[in-house]
């Protein structure tokens, strides 16, 4: 009886060795697999493009909250970058483990819009600057034309005036000096008519002196 009782001890102290062992064994195993499941997260992937394809095979929590963050970080650094090109600086954006870095670009290029703007304005004031020249030259020409016409009607129109004016005027003084001409005329017609007269009488008085008839007289001249 003794020996079996020291047996079944033995079996029982055996039963919970293996026992120990078992949960042992099991507790190492997990062990492991939660390391290589942490390592297997904690691994950052190379390239930007195998962040989404890393996320689909965790499809852990951990996983999508980091790459949430990352995206947002992305996010916020696309929209500085669209700031900093807004204000005429351009930039690329180059992923490489996960960091961002910003490399500046040629400034020559970044200045091509500028010297492209002021070409325009410098093209577009010239030619305003013609244009106004041209319009300039052509309403002078229009304004001495017009001129020209003016004072060329205002000469004809004085000179039918004065031509009318000196119409009148020679009126006035003929009217006024007719009578005066008429006067002269008539006074001196009146004067050698009376002279003929007196001449005439004398002619006849001398024929009659002497006894001449005046026809005889006609015919002696």
């Amino acid at each position: 009886t003794e020996d079996k009782g020291d047996d079944e001890g033995k079996d029982g102290d055996d039963g919970e060795e293996g026992d120990g062992d078992d949960d042992g064994e099991e507790e190492y195993d997990e062990e492991i697999r939660d390391e290589e499941s942490f390592d297997h997260i904690s691994k950052t992937p190379e390239n930007s493009d195998d962040e989404g394809n890393g996320e689909e095979d965790l499809g852990l929590n951990v996983g999508r909250e980091e790459g949430h963050d990352e995206e947002e970080d992305e996010d916020e650094l696309y929209r500085d970058v669209n700031i900093n090109q807004g204000r005429g600086i351009q930039a690329t954006l180059e992923v490489e483990d996960s960091h961002v870095t910003l490399t500046p670009v040629n400034p020559d290029v970044s200045a091509i819009p500028g010297i492209v703007q002021r070409y325009m304005d410098q093209w577009m004031n010239e030619t305003v600057k013609v244009a106004v020249q041209i319009q300039s030259d052509r309403l002078c020409d229009e304004a001495q034309r017009e001129n020209d016409e003016f004072l060329k009607t205002v000469d004809e129109n004085m000179q039918k005036i004065i031509k009318e004016q000196v119409k009148e005027q020679v009126k006035v003084q003929v009217s006024k000096i007719l009578p005066r001409i008429e006067q002269t005329v008539n006074e001196q017609l009146e004067a050698e008519v009376l002279t003929r007269s007196l001449i005439l009488c004398k002619k006849l008085v001398s024929a009659g002196a002497f006894g001449i008839h005046p026809k005889d007289q006609r015919l002696s001249k």
